[in-house]
């Protein structure tokens, strides 16, 4: 068979991986890391389609940028938030490529962000919604009705998001008779935390843990059938359980669970 011969990166590319290297060590997530990847990819598809060549040392400068944040497909296709993450990700590279010789200047530090309208608090589930989830998980089929009750009680209890809850293993639980915590060892911009744990929460993981009996210390918190972590998406579908099963809760909306399910989910 014969092989592929592999096109070898381009000078564009080069830098690219250098920028993105220099994250890494700077110990940004995998997640951020990508995110500036693309931002940058964007932005260079963006000053190909529209100045017709690719990025140079001595033409890049503040007006490229500020036309690339106000340009009509960017504005329509994004949201304001989107457009400053792209706009940070340009502040970002633009100090380091200026820095390592590869701009002659850095264009970026008279770029404003676009101005986002503020948000109210998330909206969240009422009594009678949260007892209904509760309800409907307890309910489910093929032995994980004390499973699922459990997990959605210790995130309504807890308020960790979906993805923290899902790499919880036994180590992480401390469960007495009179208190309680789970240490979350990789949160939101990688920081350590310990969420106390209520009667109530307790009172959960206490119904689905003591079946399983003594556990190792690896062992998930969250286990699928499978034995192993539930995924994220398992446990965002467990969630949508009562619209699934057609429950006839007026505010209880397709809206509404999303935005509780992305309340504990992301990101």
């Amino acid at each position: 068979m014969r092989k592929l011969r592999q096109r070898p990166p381009t000078e564009g590319e080069d830098r690219l991986i250098s920028f993105l290297a220099s994250l890494v060590a700077e110990d940004l997530s995998p997640k951020t890391v990508d995110g500036y990847r693309q931002d940058i990819l964007a932005f260079r598809r963006w000053y190909r389609e529209s100045r017709g060549t690719e990025i140079r040392r001595e033409t890049l400068g503040t007006n490229d940028l500020i036309n690339y944040s106000i340009a009509p497909g960017l504005r329509r296709e994004t949201s304001p938030a989107t457009v400053n993450r792209r706009l940070q990700a340009l502040r970002r590279f633009c100090p380091w490529a200026r820095d390592c010789k590869i701009l002659k200047a850095d264009p970026s530090g008279t770029i404003k962000s676009v101005r986002v309208t503020k948000r109210g608090r998330p909206q969240g589930l009422e009594e009678a919604e949260a007892y209904a989830l509760l309800r409907v998980a307890g309910e489910s089929r093929y032995g994980h009705a004390r499973r699922n009750y459990g997990v959605v009680q210790f995130l309504l209890q807890t308020g960790l998001r979906i993805n923290e809850a899902s790499a919880l293993c036994s180590a992480d639980l401390k469960l007495r008779e009179r208190t309680g915590s789970v240490r979350v060892r990789q949160g939101k911009g990688r920081k350590e935390r310990e969420v106390p744990l209520n009667a109530s929460g307790r009172r959960a993981l206490r119904t689905y843990l003591e079946p399983r009996g003594a556990l190792p210390l690896e062992a998930s918190l969250c286990m699928s059938g499978r034995g192993g972590p539930m995924a994220v998406r398992s446990i965002q579908n467990l969630i949508a359980q009562p619209l699934k099963a057609g429950l006839p809760f007026g505010s209880f909306s397709l809206w509404k669970v999303r935005r509780f399910s992305n309340l504990f989910g992301h990101v």
